[in-house]
């Protein structure tokens, strides 16, 4: 199985976790900081299923996130850490209104 490769999307509104396709992977796992291991969110398509996380629930601050795939065969071995620092975003600046 190839390495999972990342994805975070920050918006406003939406933070989620991702990643590329995979045509023989049913689901993910994701471990938090160390935590225990949790059933990811994942979506799949006519290109495969690939993870799609909400992580709009976690605390802002500091992040470690390791994941596994699966499928009706076995699991992956842990993906390498991938870490980030979720922040709300900053006031909004620089306004111009223009006649």
């Amino acid at each position: 199985m190839k390495k999972l490769k990342w994805l975070v999307l920050f918006s406003l509104l939406a933070p989620f976790l991702i990643c590329d396709p995979y045509s023989t992977v049913v689901g993910f796992r994701l471990q938090f900081n160390t935590g225990t291991w949790i059933e990811a969110g994942a979506k799949t398509d006519t290109t495969g299923t690939y993870l799609y996380h909400d992580l709009a629930g976690i605390a802002n601050g500091p992040h470690t996130i390791k994941a596994k795939a699966y499928n009706e065969w076995g699991e992956s071995a842990e993906s390498v850490p991938f870490s980030f620092t979720k922040t709300l975003p900053g006031a909004p600046s620089m306004l111009k209104i223009k006649p």
